[in-house]
């Protein structure tokens, strides 16, 4: 039977750092540099490194900082790392948060897509024989205020060697980055990106359309061999769900509705514990 949960997965942190360099800031807390930003690494017992945070400096201010992280998954040590270099951030504050959709045993949920037009999307797939399996998609650039990420959670249990509960026979999750600092704010961002998040479901379709659509989900045809008119249509049709299954996604919105209040207070638990401002 599907069951769905939800979560906080991430919060960030932006604030100043005034005339501090990525050497600095290793020198004072051990996050590694890399690639322009920092990370807080954590080995497991294979040797395999697991980043814990994220820190980069903005793009467009110098000295403005993000520092990307789950509480809920760091250590004691780790969350003194972090704390000191929240401590020395000017201006700490609270900007996005993170939540996770987890959903169990349900076949299909690993078949959801997202359709948002103009957006960038990125398929990480396992090839097995002749056949492959979507393990990770990506929709949305990583530095966006609304990147959606589906992945096959059962599968990096199983790869990190971690127990899997014995009534679970699929699990994936789904990872919303939330706008905005208030629980409605929450809501509407996450039925705003879940909106998106649907099944496709031609067969109750007319077969005109039935065909039509499946060319453009597939990239059989491009958008550009229809005319304006029927460009909008089909748009529409995807807009609104028509032949697409919104069951996942509609329950999903009540579950974080059932939630805010919950997931609220254990946000505001951990900006106590890091002395940072809503």
């Amino acid at each position: 039977m599907r069951k769905v949960t939800v979560k906080l997965d991430r919060i960030t942190v932006s604030g100043v750092l005034p005339n501090w360099s990525l050497q600095d800031i290793h020198d004072e807390t051990g996050l590694v540099p890399r690639d322009g930003a920092m990370f807080l690494e954590r080995e497991d017992k294979d040797g395999n490194k697991e980043n814990m945070a994220f820190m980069a400096e903005s793009p467009f201010q110098r000295e403005h900082w993000r520092l990307d992280f789950n509480p809920a998954n760091l250590t004691v040590d780790e969350t003194a790392v972090l704390g000191r270099v929240i401590d020395n951030m000017e201006q700490a504050h609270f900007t996005r948060l993170d939540i996770a959709f987890d959903v169990f045993n349900d076949d299909l949920a690993m078949k959801y897509r997202v359709y948002r037009f103009n957006t960038r999307e990125d398929v990480i797939e396992t090839i097995k024989g002749r056949s492959k399996s979507v393990e990770t998609m990506y929709w949305g650039a990583r530095k966006s205020d609304q990147q959606i990420r589906l992945y096959n959670k059962l599968v990096e249990q199983k790869n990190k060697q971690k127990p899997i509960p014995d009534d679970v026979e699929s699990w994936a999750r789904l990872e919303l980055q939330l706008r905005g600092k208030k629980p409605a704010d929450w809501l509407n961002s996450a039925t705003e990106m879940l909106n998106q998040f649907k099944l496709a479901n031609l067969q109750k379709l007319n077969p005109n359309d039935r065909v039509i659509l499946h060319g453009l989900l597939t990239d059989i045809v491009e958008w550009h061999d229809f005319n304006k008119q029927k460009q909008a249509k089909y748009r529409k049709m995807i807009k609104q769900s028509d032949g697409f299954d919104t069951k996942l996604a509609d329950e999903m919105k009540q579950v974080l509705a059932d939630n805010l209040d919950e997931l609220q207070a254990e946000l505001n638990g951990y900006l106590a514990d890091f002395d940072i401002q809503k």
